[in-house]
């Protein structure tokens, strides 16, 4: 493993004013690596007992944190998150549902 100023920065060793302990840090990079998922909402009508198709999308952190600096991007911090023992983690968010009610109103019409 090569030390570098990016993962002095992660592991605590780099030395300077106003720096989180390092629980803080490995709390960081958990969850900076953290991934949750969310599926797009699930609608049902009732007249038609349909869904929609289920697309997931995610978030995560994409910040890296001022005392991770001499890291040029999210890719050289995740890097020395992991090289530290922080690991990926998934979360998936439950399927919100949206329910619609269609009301159909039948015309009767005479004929002349």
């Amino acid at each position: 493993m090569i030390k570098d100023n990016c993962l002095r920065a992660v592991t605590g060793t780099e030395a300077g004013p106003k720096r989180p302990d390092l629980t803080s840090r490995a709390a960081d990079c958990s969850s900076f690596l953290a991934v949750t998922t969310t599926p797009d909402a699930s609608t049902t009508y009732v007249t038609m007992t349909a869904s929609t198709v289920t697309v997931m999308t995610t978030s995560t952190a994409s910040t890296v944190p001022y005392y991770a600096s001499a890291c040029s991007g999210t890719a050289r911090y995740s890097s020395a998150c992991s090289c530290e023992g922080a690991a990926a983690s998934t979360t998936t968010l439950a399927t919100p549902t949206v329910t619609g009610t269609v009301t159909v109103t039948p015309t009767v019409t005479r004929a002349a």
